[in-house]
């Protein structure tokens, strides 16, 4: 599960870096691509190393205010699940290379890689979800992000 949670960190770090970076354009969105490659490419080989080991489940969970749980589980259906979303986020990554290329507009896209990478963590944790607490709120960030990323172009 470590794995899985170091891809999650790299696809944030995908995120946040550009914000950090968005004067120095063509850097900001290859480092967003790197990190976010990286940390699919982690969680691709986290879901396909749990595949290979069959029926074995894991789980993690935190208490949430003392009465909700959230809690996160593995089996090889939810790692059957991962396989696509950590396989098409790298693509759509660096398809957004040449169509994000508005360097007027830094700060844009650098939000734009941060609801990105949000997306992609959300479409995971909804894949491993195990209580409805932690599935409604990986929901809601999958849905806001997705908002997010609509709206980009509202001119």
């Amino acid at each position: 599960m470590a794995l899985f949670f170091i891809s999650i960190i790299l696809i944030m770090a995908g995120g946040v870096l550009p914000l950090l970076l968005y004067r120095s354009f063509r850097i900001m969105k290859a480092l967003s691509i790197a990190f976010l490659s990286a940390g699919c490419l982690s969680g691709l080989v986290f879901a396909l190393r749990h595949l290979q080991d069959g029926s074995q489940v894991i789980s993690v969970g935190r208490p949430l205010l003392s009465v909700f749980r959230l809690s996160l589980t593995v089996d090889p259906l939810s790692a059957f699940f991962l396989l696509p979303i950590f396989l098409i986020s790298p693509l759509a990554a660096l398809y957004s290379y040449h169509y994000l290329e508005k360097p007027a507009r830094g700060l844009r896209v650098a939000v734009n890689y941060l609801f990105f990478a949000i997306l992609t963590v959300s479409m995971a944790l909804v894949a491993c979800a195990d209580t409805i607490v932690s599935f409604a709120i990986a929901w809601e960030l999958m849905s806001l992000s997705s908002f997010f990323l609509v709206i980009f172009d509202y001119e």
